[in-house]
């Protein structure tokens, strides 16, 4: 069975890149994938439900990515085993840059059905395989436009910070002169150096004063 497609989407080339080369991204996407574990680098183990036609069954398998050209091309090789039937596939991924934020993927391979599911023919597996193609294409779409939607969001949150955030006040430098006032030491002037009143003045007086009372008396 051959599986094509092409989808355009409005995200660089580089971006939808990192998108398919995360395991999370691709679970969340894939139709009916419960479980998308990475074993080694570039392989990984799937779980999903898928109905095909009147038959649904549970596959178990590994997925690898191969001929990984970043960000142009990789192919992707699939085995996935169930109890309806196994399904082998090689799926040749090109992703085209288209622009500011314009991008295109395409894709083209074989699947190869064994079992129960092989024989429910032609028109119904291409039937599947075209809902299938449109369900992952649309899931990529809407989870770009949510990351998108998610990241304008912290843009304008990080915005109104800054502007609701005043910027520092620098305290301006205080150029007024600084008048220091040195303090003069004053040495005490000695004693042997003071200015002594002189006593011969009192001494005169009081000789004077004895003199008249001796005078007074008729003592002389």
């Amino acid at each position: 069975m051959n599986v094509k497609g092409n989808h355009d989407f409005n995200v660089s080339r580089e971006k939808l890149w990192s998108y398919l080369m995360d395991p999370e991204v691709l679970a969340k996407i894939t139709p009916g994938v419960t479980k998308l574990k990475t074993i080694d680098t570039d392989t990984y183990q799937s779980i999903s439900d898928i109905k095909i036609g009147p038959v649904k069954g549970s596959f178990k398998g590994k997925l690898n990515v191969q001929d990984t050209n970043e960000p142009a091309s990789f192919v992707i090789k699939m085995e996935q085993l169930s109890k309806i039937g196994n399904a082998h596939a090689t799926i040749q991924m090109e992703l085209a840059d288209k622009g500011a934020n314009q991008s295109a993927l395409s894709f083209d391979g074989k699947a190869k059905l064994s079992g129960v599911i092989a024989r429910t023919g032609q028109r119904v597996l291409s039937g599947v395989a075209n809902k299938l193609t449109k369900e992952v294409f649309a899931a990529l779409e809407q989870h770009i436009e949510e990351n998108q939607e998610d990241v304008a969001d912290k843009d304008k949150t990080l915005v109104e910070e800054t502007i609701s955030t005043p910027p520092p006040v620098e305290t301006p430098q205080d150029n007024t002169n600084v008048v220091e006032v040195q303090e003069i030491a004053i040495e005490p002037t000695p004693i042997a150096q003071q200015t002594q009143t002189p006593t011969q003045d009192n001494t005169s007086m009081f000789s004077a004063f004895i003199n008249s009372i001796k005078r007074l008396f008729g003592m002389n």
